[in-house]
């Protein structure tokens, strides 16, 4: 007897950061600008996920700071004639104030005629990374198949119009998450009273797009980033290769990962540049005791989440069945930290 598989969603759409860290310290003449740094959780570091709003997971992070020197406010047009490209070496998972840089800047004593405008990007100068412009503009970005040399994409907002009394001289940026994080999980809500268990034997995701633009701008005297759209790649992801068993409660499968934002396309997993993932699923029976093995090609679209979204979590829960019914997802959009979701019927 063959199985239909229940295939289930939820999408967390994050907010963006909510607290920044707080600093106060006496200023002196001459002093050199530090920085510091929060990030929205979580954030990759290596082959692993750092729950918090910090860097002090990552090894030496380090990241990529540009800046602008205007002499009136609201001036900023998007370029960067202060600080180009200077990496800065983040102290204390970035809570602490940093001047781990070379050539250092100094904040102008003069504050009513001085205004600075800071921006950063993270990881820094790294391999993902095709092409960096000399500021804003186009940066091509490659995600990893392999899932251990992943990193978190990371752009920080502008920090506009600055001086040596702002947040007490030490500039504090907010990272943002470009990319989409996405986790697979498995169980079986309902054996049926013939199926004493099943395992899940692999799980491979097909035809995902890996490598686009995202572009940084200045627009009103902030700064914008809008990935093009004009993904390419068509790469299998091997979630997991390693049989489990599928329990009641949802188990995790494989990794976290972190994948270029894209159009989940609508249709059938045998259409060309349609997203799906192949489930490979064995299914034993007490009446009389026997297995059988089954392989299922399951779409990824729904039409609650028809695509995914930078700084966006989402969560794919397979449900297998041991009884008939019919294949349908359950899909939730909202913050990283809560998750909540209602059902509706696929026919």
């Amino acid at each position: 007897m063959k199985n239909n598989l229940v295939f289930a969603l939820i999408a967390a759409l994050t907010l963006g950061a909510c607290s920044k860290s707080e600093i106060t310290r006496s200023l002196g003449k001459d002093e050199a600008i530090s920085f510091t740094t929060y990030a929205g959780r979580p954030l990759k570091a290596g082959s692993s996920f750092v729950e918090g709003g910090d860097f002090s997971a990552v090894p030496n992070p380090k990241i990529n700071v540009w800046a602008d020197l205007q002499t009136e406010t609201s001036a900023w047009t998007g370029g960067f004639n202060f600080m180009n490209n200077v990496e800065v070496t983040l102290v204390g998972g970035g809570s602490l104030e940093s001047m781990e840089y070379e050539d250092l800047r100094y904040w102008p004593k003069d504050a009513t005629k001085n205004f600075i405008t800071f921006w950063a990007y993270y990881p820094s100068r790294d391999s993902h990374f095709t092409d960096v412009p000399a500021g804003l503009g186009d940066y091509e970005w490659t995600v990893d198949s392999d899932v251990s040399k992943q990193e978190d994409l990371m752009f920080a907002e502008a920090l506009v119009d600055q001086t040596r009394y702002s947040n007490a001289g030490v500039v504090n940026f907010t990272f943002h998450h470009q990319l989409t994080q996405i986790r697979f999980f498995v169980k079986a809500s309902s054996l049926g009273p013939t199926v004493s268990s099943i395992k899940l034997n692999s799980l491979t995701i097909c035809n995902i797009d890996v490598k686009d633009i995202i572009t940084t701008s200045c627009e009103d005297n902030m700064l914008k980033s809008e990935w093009k759209g004009n993904t390419s790649g068509n790469v299998t992801f091997v979630i997991s290769a390693t049989e489990q068993e599928a329990l009641a409660e949802k188990q995790p499968v494989g990794e976290v990962y972190l994948m270029l934002p894209q159009n989940i396309n609508n249709g059938t997993a045998d259409e060309p540049d349609v997203q799906y993932a192949i489930i490979a699923y064995t299914v034993t029976y007490n009446e009389p005791v026997h297995s059988e093995s089954f392989i299922e090609s399951v779409p990824l679209y729904t039409e609650s989440v028809s695509e995914w979204k930078a700084n966006q979590k989402i969560n794919y829960i397979l449900d297998l069945s041991g009884s008939l019914q019919p294949i349908f997802f359950a899909a939730d959009v909202s913050s990283w930290d809560s998750e909540s979701g209602h059902v509706f019927i696929v026919n």
